[in-house]
């Protein structure tokens, strides 16, 4: 995947569509819902902290970025959470080389 982060970043450097498109196929997934749009809260259309838990790891997964848990806390929807992870905001955001998540 050519927008992966690698090991030393902590942040998206692809293109923002496609980390968008990857986290909506990933809270399709974890919510077993097909019909979620950008800007629906997640915690809006049932999620939970199972979920939360399910989608980090999924992200890590597919984008090599370890989020917190945090973040989906504070960045609700799929264009927040974007934001967040290509603005190189790092507070709640390692990398997958890390195995776990910066406090």
């Amino acid at each position: 995947m050519s927008g992966e982060a690698t090991s030393e970043q902590r942040c998206w450097k692809g293109d923002p569509g496609e980390l968008e498109r990857i986290v909506l196929e990933v809270w399709r997934e974890v919510l077993s819902r097909k019909e979620i749009g950008s800007s629906d809260n997640f915690f809006d259309l049932g999620g939970r902290s199972m979920h939360v838990m399910m989608m980090t790891s999924l992200l890590k997964e597919k984008v090599g970025v370890l989020i917190s848990p945090t973040l989906i806390l504070r960045a609700q929807t799929i264009s927040e959470i974007v934001s967040t992870l290509t603005a190189g905001d790092s507070r709640d955001v390692g990398t997958a080389s890390e195995g776990i998540a910066p406090k």
